[in-house]
């Protein structure tokens, strides 16, 4: 019998998650990397230089502190979490949840497979990749979300999953096209997630990279029959 490859992730994430309580701990300070052969409980990143690659394998806990840095090219995290002024770099893999939980902290995300995005104190910038699950929370004061992209249509009213803040819909500058829902937890009364995005108009195949100027601001008219676009919004980069 087959298993398709969203059954095999969400096999691979439920035993992962039957993990992450317990204590077992392992700490990396220099560079190192995660290999398809190596599984871990919970990992520490620590250090303002250390740079970890992540090329398979699985974690179910992996923090990173200080102004580390990890980059996730391939394997299953069930929890990724930037302290700090740390950074996820995400261009392959599947993550369960991403969060951001110090305004240093940020995540680079370019490709893979995201099911949930919780986005504290933080900042996360999104070049491609799928954005699946719940979507994207970001109901903190410091919360940022840069969507770069083109072709933008976000509708307040529709969802795929049931999230309460509407649904984002366009195309990666690869041509791919994307889909990405917006929710607020329950406590987090009046607020809407999308009013913490920017969304960053980048013409095909031209996307800049993390940390690039952003030059210049477009606001639009309505376009389509539930877009809502607006200059608050929207950024048009070169």
């Amino acid at each position: 019998m087959k298993i398709a490859p969203t059954a095999f992730y969400a096999i691979a994430l439920i035993l992962l998650w039957a993990r992450s309580g317990q204590a077992d701990l392992y700490v990396m300070s220099s560079d190192d990397l995660i290999g398809p052969d190596d599984d871990y409980d919970t990992l520490h990143v620590l250090g303002d230089t250390t740079t970890v690659d992540m090329i398979g394998g699985e974690v179910a806990i992996l923090r990173s502190y200080d102004s580390s840095m990890v980059n996730v090219h391939d394997g299953l995290i069930a929890y990724a979490q930037s302290y700090n002024q740390s950074t996820f770099n995400i261009s392959g893999g599947v993550v369960h949840e991403a969060s951001s939980w110090d305004s240093g902290g940020t995540f680079n995300i370019t490709g893979g497979v995201c099911w949930n995005i919780e986005v504290g104190p933080g900042e996360f910038n999104i070049y491609g990749g799928v954005i699946t699950g719940k979507g994207i929370s970001a109901t903190n004061s410091s919360s940022v979300v840069n969507i770069y992209g083109y072709g933008f249509c976000y509708d307040p009213f529709h969802s795929q999953r049931g999230g309460n803040d509407g649904m984002l819909t366009g195309f990666w500058h690869d041509a791919t096209p994307f889909a990405i829902d917006f929710w607020h937890p329950a406590y987090a009364v009046g607020y809407n997630s999308f009013d913490k995005v920017v969304l960053h108009e980048v013409p095909p195949q031209a996307v800049p990279a993390p940390g690039a100027v952003l030059l210049g601001s477009i606001g639009l008219g309505l376009s389509g029959w539930s877009c809502r676009r607006t200059s608050r919004w929207l950024r048009k980069d070169s």
